[in-house]
C-alpha cells in the first residue's frame, strides 16, 4: 500500500480533473455556438438563371435581371441597395475594407429582413444613346419606370471587344445611431455590351 498523503493528493488531483473536463463538457453542450454570419447578394438574369458574363443590350429594348438578398445576420437588418453605373475603366467596390466605388448612385431600394428571409427585386432597364468616333454615350437610362441621365461615356474595350458597362449593387446598412455604411456586399451585372 502507498502512504496516505500521496492517495490523497492523487484523488484530488483526479477530483479535480474531472470536475474541469465534466464543466468543458457542460458547457460546450449548454452554450450554443455562434453560426457564421453573413448577407448574400446576387444577381439572375431574365430566366432566372446564373448570369453568362456577357450580354448584348440593344439601344432602345427593355431587359430584364434580379435582384436578391438573403439575411442570415442573427438580427433584423434595415438595408439600402444602391445602384450605379461604371465603364470598365472606372473603380468598383473594395470589399476587403469595405470601401464603395466612388461613382454616382443612380437608383435604390430600401428594404428590411428578419433574420433568415429573402428579398428580390426585378430589375427593369433600357438604354438609350448615341454612337460616336468609337465610343458610345448613354444619354438616359429608363429603370423600372423612372429614368436617369448618367451622361457615361464607353469607349470601345479592345480586350472585351465591344462598348461595354456594368450595373454595380452595393449593399449598405441602416444603423439606428447613424446614417447608412456600406456593408462591403456587392454585386455587378454582366458585362453589357451595346450594340445598334
Amino acid at each position: 500500500m502507498g502512504n496516505g498523503k500521496e492517495d490523497r493528493r492523487v484523488l484530488l488531483a483526479i477530483a479535480i480533473s474531472a470536475v474541469i473536463i465534466a464543466s468543458a463538457l457542460i458547457y460546450s453542450i449548454a452554450v450554443p455556438r455562434a453560426s457564421n454570419q453573413y448577407f448574400s447578394l446576387w444577381i439572375l438574369d431574365q430566366n432566372r438563371m446564373a448570369p453568362q458574363r456577357m450580354m448584348n443590350v440593344t439601344v432602345g429594348q427593355s431587359y430584364t435581371i434580379y435582384l436578391g438578398s438573403q439575411n442570415k445576420m442573427g438580427k433584423s437588418e434595415n438595408c439600402i441597395l444602391m445602384v450605379k453605373l461604371r465603364n470598365t475603366t472606372q473603380p468598383v467596390p473594395i470589399t476587403s475594407n469595405a470601401t464603395p466605388s466612388g461613382l454616382p448612385t443612380i437608383d435604390s431600394y430600401s428594404f428590411s429582413l428578419e433574420n433568415g428571409d429573402q428579398w428580390e427585386k426585378q430589375f427593369n432597364f433600357t438604354i438609350f444613346g448615341g454612337f460616336s468616333n468609337n465610343s458610345f454615350m448613354i444619354q438616359q437610362i429608363t429603370i423600372n419606370n423612372s429614368s436617369v441621365s448618367p451622361g457615361l461615356q464607353i469607349n470601345w474595350d479592345t480586350v472585351n471587344n465591344g462598348f461595354n458597362f456594368q450595373f454595380i449593387y452595393e449593399l449598405w446598412f441602416l444603423e439606428d445611431s447613424g446614417g447608412p455604411y456600406f456593408s462591403g456586399v456587392w454585386v455587378s451585372s454582366p458585362f453589357l455590351n451595346v450594340t445598334q
